[in-house]
This record gives C-alpha cells, sequence and structure tokens, in this order.
C-alpha cells in the first residue's frame, strides 16, 4: 500500500476499534506512528472516537500526548473533551496531558462546555483547569468559561461553575494575584508528603472498598497506584481475574494482533502477561470509583502554585520523588493493617505501583513489588511483568536517575 492507503486503512481501523490492526499497520515505524492528517494525530483520531484501547496503546507506541493538529491545532484531550469522551479524556489526565487554555478553540475546557458534557467539565476542574481566563476575539469578548457557558444555554454547567468559582450572581472573577505574589508563594508552598500519603492510604482504602463492593462475585488478584510522569496526579487501578478473563477474550479474538505477534517471533501468552494481566494501565478497573482521588491530586497540583522549591535546580526531581514514595508508602500502609489479606490469602494478591510511558516504569514496579509483596508473590511477578518491559523488543532497562535515588531516600525514611 502506498502511504495514501496506509493512512486511510490505519484511520478505518481505529474508528472500527480494531487494536491489533492499528498496532500491525504502525508495526513500530515512526513515521506512520506521527502521521500528519487533516484530523490531526492519529492520537487525535482516536481520541475523537473514544477508542480508549487505541489511545493507551498508541501512547505506549510513543505518540505525542500533547501533539497539536486538526483545524483549531487542538491536543488529543481537547478533541476527547469536546466529543464527550470522559474514560480518554480521564486516562490523558493521568498521562501528564497538558491543558491548553492558549485559545478558546484549543481549550478542552470550552469544548465540553460547547457540547454540554457536564461530567468532563467537572473532571477537568478538578484537574486545575483554568476557569478563569478569558478571552477576546471576533466571536467573544472578554469572555470566560462561565459566561461561555451561559452564552451556550448550559445551565447545569454554568450554575457548577458559579459554585465552583465563587461567582453565583455577581458574575466577578476573584482578584487574581499578581506575579510578583504568585512566585513569592511558588518558592515559599511546597507540598507536605506526610499529609500526602495519608490522603492517598485513605482514597486507595475508599476506592478499593468501592469497587469490590461493585464487583461481590469477582475475585481480584491485583491493585496499583500510578502517578503520570510530570507527577500532576495519582490514579488507582484494579483487576479482578473474572474481568482479565474478558481482556483476554477479546484480545484472543484479535486476528490480526496474533499474526503480528507470531511474525515478530513474540509469545502471545508473554504478551498478555506482560501488556494485559500485569500492565495497570489496561486493568477493567483502571481509574473505577477514584472520586477519593480527587483530595489526593488537588493536594499535589495547588493549582500549579507552589509544588516544590522553584529556586532549587532539583526541587522538581526531589517532588516527583515524594509522589512516588507516597504511593508505595500508602499502600505499605495498608498492607500492613492487614488490608489485602493475610496468610495465604495474602499470597493471591499483588500490589504495586508504576508510572506510565517513563523510564522510571521498570524500577518503580520493581522496587514497589519487592517491598511490599511475600517473596513468591514477588518472584512471579519479577517474571512475567518486570522481566517483560525490560527486555522488550523496543525496550530498555534505564540506568539509575536521580528520581529513583531520593526516591529511595524518602521511601527509607518512611
Amino acid at each position: 500500500m502506498d502511504e495514501v492507503q496506509v493512512a486511510k486503512a490505519i484511520r478505518t481501523a481505529i474508528k472500527a476499534g480494531e487494536s491489533g490492526k492499528v498496532f500491525e499497520l504502525i508495526d513500530n515505524d515512526p513515521d506512520r506512528l506521527n502521521m500528519d492528517t487533516p484530523f490531526g494525530s492519529w492520537l487525535h483520531v482516536a481520541s475523537s472516537h473514544g477508542k480508549t484501547w487505541i489511545v493507551k496503546l498508541l501512547i505506549g507506541l510513543g505518540a505525542d500526548i500533547n501533539a497539536r493538529g486538526g483545524t483549531a491545532g487542538g491536543t488529543p484531550i481537547h478533541r476527547a473533551a469536546s466529543d464527550g469522551h470522559i474514560d480518554v479524556v480521564r486516562f490523558l489526565l493521568s498521562c501528564g496531558a497538558e491543558l491548553d487554555v492558549s485559545e478558546p478553540e484549543r481549550n478542552p475546557l470550552f469544548g465540553a462546555i460547547h457540547w454540554g458534557h457536564v461530567d468532563i467539565v467537572k473532571l477537568l476542574i478538578e484537574n486545575g483547569i483554568d476557569a478563569r481566563v478569558k478571552y477576546t476575539g471576533t466571536r467573544m469578548k472578554n469572555m470566560d468559561a462561565l459566561a461561555f457557558a451561559r452564552e451556550r444555554g448550559q445551565t447545569k454547567i454554568a450554575e457548577f461553575l458559579e459554585t465552583c468559582l465563587g461567582k453565583k450572581g455577581a458574575g466577578k472573577a476573584r482578584k487574581q494575584p499578581s506575579i510578583k505574589n504568585h512566585w513569592k508563594r511558588r518558592k515559599k508552598t511546597h507540598v507536605d508528603f506526610d499529609l500526602l500519603r495519608q490522603r492517598v492510604t485513605k482514597a486507595a482504602r475508599r476506592t478499593f472498598d468501592a469497587v469490590r463492593t461493585a464487583h461481590p462475585t469477582e475475585s481480584f488478584y491485583a491493585f496499583a497506584l500510578y502517578a503520570a510522569d510530570d507527577a500532576v496526579g495519582i490514579n488507582p487501578s484494579a483487576n479482578s481475574t473474572q474481568a482479565y478473563k474478558c481482556i483476554e477474550d477479546r484480545v484472543m479474538a484479535d486476528e490480526s494482533q496474533k499474526k503480528w505477534l507470531k511474525s515478530h517471533g513474540i509469545s502471545l501468552k508473554r504478551f498478555l502477561l506482560g501488556d494485559y494481566y500485569w500492565s495497570a494501565y489496561s486493568w477493567e478497573y483502571q481509574c473505577a470509583k477514584s472520586k477519593g482521588f480527587d483530595a489526593v491530586n488537588k493536594l499535589i497540583n495547588n493549582r500549579g502554585v507552589g509544588r516544590y522549591d522553584s529556586d532549587d535546580p532539583l526541587g522538581f526531581v526531589k517532588f516527583k520523588s515524594g509522589v512516588f514514595a507516597s504511593m508505595v508508602l500508602a499502600l505499605r500502609d495498608l498492607n500492613d493493617e492487614g488490608y489485602f489479606g493475610k496468610g495465604a490469602d495474602r499470597k493471591s494478591v499483588t500490589i504495586f505501583c508504576s508510572v506510565p510511558n517513563s523510564e522510571c516504569s521498570a524500577w518503580l514496579e520493581q522496587d514497589s513489588a519487592r517491598r511490599l509483596n511475600p517473596p513468591t508473590v514477588f518472584k512471579i511477578f519479577a517474571e512475567e511483568r518486570i522481566k517483560y518491559i525490560a527486555d522488550g523488543s523496543n525496550r530498555r532497562r534505564p540506568a539509575p536517575d536521580s528520581v529513583q535515588a531520593f526516591y529511595l531516600s524518602f521511601v527509607e525514611k518512611g
């Protein structure tokens, strides 16, 4: 096929949700992965059509999560928000997607407001998008999100924004801090990691309790916490043997994917274990019942102000390490109280922490799993997951870095 035919085939496969076909067509070819189409990148296309599995696949292959594309030059999260795909929005946020508010046509919040997606508006606000930014142009004059919602007749969204922005009746934005005071606050205020650990523990217990309650007949074999690579938030994930069987059936039914794996000498069993059974980003209950993590992520982000010492060259590295360590220590606290079972029951559950699309993934999963699980449980996980992500055909084991060094210091002190 020529490139035009390839592009049409990839787009058709994405719209049909044929992840194996997409995998086969792209075939680790960066030119195909990063094709620029009238619709944007392939990640734009998958996000626009709500194909969460393919979004995960494309990001795993190296697609730019913040690529600009399409007629307005927006990002994939803008397409997902505009088209009402909250699961895609939530996943992109968990991977550290930027919230571009440079233009109204690129603003995910405005896209969600325009089409009346109330839940996505709430999710974006919870994740710190700037709802007070105002636009002036040919179609707008000094218009912020609330004014836009009113203009569009989106009553429920306007009521929500009035409440959360403190603008009911008056319609006036709160006085914004000066740039000088903003940086002063940024330097003096930092995340309290002891408090973060407590909030993560509480949120994880609440979330995992809710997931178990919602699926009382299922046997849960794994629980995990993961953070975005830029540490903008923490998310929960869980899976059961019954839920994995559904995932396995979908993969087994995809003949094009099995054909590709065979042609590349990759064991189907190893692929299923490494990329689905043990991948927290592929689990059925990823981010399920995660309302409790709102308080966690508000503490982490503080709307972008004061997360770390901006005068310290290693400020962000230390902050990121602290977030990773807080996840591990929170799971350790739950484990110590017997939350994941005791004795023989504990050996049927695996817990760990991760970070998607990052060179920190392998060492964080390995270290957290080693610390949090019985030796026999860790041995299985190391063989089926850690070795897989370290030895994959297009993966490499990263050298120890400064994030890992500070993380170990945090964990040892905890």
